[in-house]
């Protein structure tokens, strides 16, 4: 599993304001997030926006499972099949 943040990854907000082009396009080719620090403290995480997408994607994904979950447990059952596809159309037209 990747480490969640890396020493690379953090930098002052001076940095990024003097060198965003730099700090963008390493955000680009890394798909990594950075953290940006103010006084020594982190401040504020920017993201590539295509990964910050795809983020959100793979969230959707752990929240419909969870969802499943809670329902299993609560006796709500339903077909695996008819349930799996119900869900990858509904992630399908979210994407569109």
């Amino acid at each position: 599993m990747r480490q969640m943040i890396l020493p690379t990854d953090i930098h002052t907000l001076d940095s990024f304001r003097r060198q965003s082009k730099e700090h963008v396009d390493r955000l680009k080719d890394s798909g990594r997030p950075e953290v940006l620090t103010v006084n020594g403290k982190p401040a504020v995480v920017v993201q590539d926006a295509s990964a910050y997408q795809a983020q959100m994607e793979k969230l959707q994904v752990l929240e419909a499972l969870a969802e499943s979950v809670r329902q299993a447990e609560s006796g709500r059952l339903k077909e695996a099949r008819p349930a799996i596809r119900a869900l990858l159309d509904e992630l399908t037209a979210k994407r569109a």
